[in-house]
């Protein structure tokens, strides 16, 4: 059998299996629709034990000598008692959700716009942040966090937008580099999958309306002639209808309802639980393989990630998956 191996830094310190203080659990969690990735770890009480909030924490876990980063983040919160010692870890992604600012861009694209407004707000570094749809003009104000906005630009855009393992911002399309692969009778141990026909078949977004906003990219306070509107799918019967100031043009009001449409129009979902898969993180692939039920083969775009590890449970991984 081959050994787990784990790499745990806090502060300046790193803790191995050889370590005095002995590992008894470590849990991470990571999802496309939580802002900030989180992290408990359990480690037996030790006089060499420091900690102190806000200090870096790191996490790598693996097999023999090979092992995968599961979690970066800060310290949030330590409880201790006379046998233990439970720490809280956070991603730097939580200084968005706790910030909010007012800020008006011209002529810029969904990308400018993201980077601008994380490093406004955060000390995050940037992994992949991609073009996405250009604005003739976009507002956002602080009625919402900057997560929620830049929630909502990913979503205007088609992206998906988080923290990676390193804890840096991804703010681009699905475009898996990793597959990994579960396959019945060895490495999967439970499985989920949900179907269900869409309620939302269209969408219609609406923009500038015909008596607050101005015909173009480069007006402001006119009356419209027309209104502009964007639609996707099949729109004839109760569409799903959005209004969305930023789409001031036809072509981006058309590209927003095609977006929200994929969005709503999920084949299958589910979930699946794996042994120990340290390398699985969000942005990557699932291939399942084998299953009694052929209809449940099939690869799918992870959207959620718990790494779990102790010494009553073993190491076991469970993920969520969407396919559209």
């Amino acid at each position: 059998m081959v050994q787990i191996n784990y790499s745990i830094t806090l502060g300046n310190t790193t803790y191995t299996p050889t370590s005095a203080s002995r590992l008894l659990q470590i849990q991470t969690n990571a999802a496309l629709q939580i802002p900030a990735n989180h992290c408990i770890l359990v480690l037996s009480a030790s006089p060499t034990l420091s900690l102190a909030l806000e200090d870096p924490m790191t996490i790598d876990v693996g097999y023999g000598e090979t092992r995968s980063r599961i979690f970066s983040g800060k310290i949030s919160h330590v409880r201790s008692d006379l046998e233990q010692v439970i720490v809280t870890g956070e991603s730097e992604f939580r200084s968005l959700v706790s910030t909010r600012l007012n800020c008006l861009f011209e002529q810029s694209n969904a990308g400018e716009i993201a980077k601008h407004l994380i490093q406004t707000a955060s000390k995050l570094k940037i992994g992949k942040i991609e073009t996405g749809l250009r604005f003739p003009t976009y507002t956002v104000g602080d009625r919402q966090t900057v997560w929620d906005h830049l929630q909502h630009l990913a979503q205007q855009c088609g992206f998906d937008f988080y923290a990676n393992v390193q804890d840096q911002v991804v703010f681009a399309e699905y475009a898996p580099q990793q597959t990994h692969v579960g396959r019945y009778g060895q490495a999967l141990l439970a499985i989920e999958q949900f179907q269900q026909q869409s309620s939302i078949v269209g969408v219609e977004v609406y923009g500038e309306s015909p008596i607050s906003q101005g015909q173009g990219e480069q007006s402001y306070a006119w009356f419209a002639k027309k209104e502009v509107k964007g639609k996707a799918g099949k729109t004839a019967t109760a569409p799903l209808r959005v209004i969305d100031p930023t789409a001031r043009t036809q072509d981006i009001a058309s590209k927003i309802a095609t977006t929200y449409l994929k969005r709503h129009t999920h084949i299958a979902q589910g979930r699946v639980k794996l042994l120990g898969l340290p390398a699985a993180k969000l942005g990557d692939a699932i291939q399942l393989a084998d299953l009694p039920n052929g209809s449940q083969n099939g690869t799918f775009k992870i959207t959620a990630v718990t790494h779990s590890l102790s010494l009553r449970s073993g190491f076991y991984t469970q993920l969520e998956w969407e396919k559209n």
